[in-house]
């Protein structure tokens, strides 16, 4: 370098809407933290601050607009710097990859409507685990920097602080630890990282950077920390830089060209997050299946029939899917109340999906030719969709109502395709148990990508009950041949026996 190296001093407040408290304390907290935030940048003309969070910007916007608007102001002074880029901090490894790509989506989106800029730095600082794929998803968002803090040296060894990450695709993003040696991270001593992050500048052929403020709750850089930094910013004696920065900054004045590539994931050591609260991981793969579904069927009513395209419902489904990643939600890491808040989003999101897949569906199932007058007999129609883009073989379920109240309408039944072949089929309980007032059936099907495949199922002329009734218990099943009994402990068949043979 040409220059002193410099040590960037980068303000933050790491802050986790959910963890040890709900959400509306968070909003509260928050609150308090950018009132902090926004007194020091009056008091002193130097200070920057970082941070940026979709989410919460909407609850300031709903609560305080007078305060949003300041935070605009201070961006567009170049004072309050937007970074993060994300819809919010999540796990990086737990979701599908299709979420990803909406933090990103809906994260800059938002910046750009409401800020008029986006970000270029990606701040993931707690989260437990970070996927290879990250750098192909995260430089296609239009973000080229990434920051984090774990895993620790003390859980991965890595060239150094600043270093190229790349992912398979060859896609890549310049990252930094900023808990690494000389590299300092929320401490309250500044000076002490400030003299840290120096007596390790000879080390590396590139600039460091420390994040300072508080962490989790909410709170701003402290005043203490903010007069400690300008302290060495007057000391001009050193035989480095102090300043107040941000990440751009940062990341734009450091030779890439010369860091080391790290082409793997960056996974930490707390592989409890990946298993603690299974219900919050499975509400996740569950709404992230069917808001893609949705997307699917909406599109197919759009393009088919005209239909309006719901994009508001299906951006708020997501954005409350997205904020239920938070690390320490979808982490498992959060207090057991702050789970009943995260499982009502998810019900928000499913039903929202569901309503949609089904209105578009039904709506198109209407218009299908299902070829009822070439068949006598026939009971109902059954129509199976796959939404997947991939073909699909395998057993489909279905629950049909008998018109019970009218003899005519009871007997055997057997399924065949549109085309008049026989499907085999078994009839199984039903969920409804009421005697001879729903049938529930499964059959084999194949069914194209991104299409359907329609079953007659037709009325036989008598009802043989012996020879279709399967009847069936909690640990036991019986038909007209076998009685067989499954074993309490272990599951396996304890006992069959053939009524014909008597064995």
């Amino acid at each position: 370098m040409d220059r002193k190296p410099r040590i960037h001093m980068i303000g933050n407040t790491h802050y986790d809407p959910v963890w040890l408290w709900t959400w509306d304390e968070g909003m509260a907290s928050i609150r308090s933290t950018f009132h902090a935030a926004l007194d020091r940048m009056e008091e002193d003309p130097g200070f920057i601050y970082s941070f940026s969070c979709p989410p919460v910007f909407e609850w300031i916007r709903e609560v305080d607009p007078a305060m949003c608007e300041q935070i605009r102001n201070k961006v567009h002074e170049g004072r309050w710097h937007l970074v993060e880029g994300w819809w919010l901090q999540p796990d990086c490894s737990a979701a599908a990859g299709e979420s990803y790509v909406r933090q990103g989506l809906y994260g800059q989106r938002y910046l750009q409507e409401h800020f008029g800029r986006r970000s270029r730095t990606a701040f993931n600082i707690d989260s437990f685990g970070h996927s290879a794929m990250l750098p192909q998803i995260l430089a296609k968002s239009g973000i080229a920097y990434y920051v984090l803090g774990r895993p620790s040296p003390t859980e991965k060894k890595l060239p150094g602080p600043l270093f190229r990450w790349e992912s398979p695709d060859g896609s890549s993003v310049l990252a930094y630890r900023c808990s690494d040696e000389g590299a300092g991270m929320y401490s309250q001593d500044v000076e002490k990282d400030i003299r840290e992050a120096a007596s390790n500048l000879g080390k590396f052929n590139h600039d460091l950077m420390v994040v300072y403020g508080v962490t989790n709750h909410g709170g701003a850089p402290t005043k203490q920390a903010i007069g400690q930094i300008n302290r060495q910013i007057a000391d001009k004696s050193k035989a480095y830089d102090v300043l107040f920065s941000t990440t751009d900054t940062f990341f734009s004045e450091q030779d890439a060209s010369c860091l080391p590539t790290v082409r793997e994931e960056l996974m930490v050591n707390f592989f409890g997050t990946f298993s603690n609260h299974p219900e919050v991981k499975k509400n996740n793969r569950m709404g992230e299946y069917a808001l893609l579904n949705a997307e699917k069927a909406a599109l197919l009513r759009k393009r088919l029939q005209g239909r309006a395209y719901p994009a508001e419902k299906l951006t708020s489904a997501w954005k409350d899917l997205l904020f239920n990643q938070f690390h320490d939600i979808l982490g498992g890491a959060c207090i057991q109340t702050a789970y009943g808040d995260a499982r009502n989003l998810h019900g928000r999101v499913l039903q929202t999906a569901n309503e949609i897949v089904h209105y578009g569906i039904q709506s198109l199932t209407r218009e299908i030719d299902l070829f009822n007058s070439d068949y006598p007999g026939v009971a109902w129609n059954i129509v199976a969709w796959n939404l997947n883009t991939f073909d699909v073989e395998g057993p489909v379920e279905a629950e049909v109502q008998w018109a019970w109240e009218f003899g005519w309408y009871r007997g055997p039944i057997r399924i065949t395709d549109a085309q008049g072949v026989d499907v085999p089929c078994q009839v199984i309980r039903e969920y409804s148990v009421i005697p001879g007032f729903r049938e529930r059936f499964v059959f084999q099907a194949a069914i194209p990508s991104m299409g359907y495949k329609s079953f007659l199922v037709h009325q036989e002329a008598s009802r043989d009950e012996s020879a279709r009734t399967l009847a069936a218990r909690e640990y036991a099943m019986e038909n007209d041949r076998f009685m067989m009994n499954i074993c309490k402990e272990t599951g396996c068949i304890a006992s069959l026996f053939d009524k014909k043979t008597g064995a």
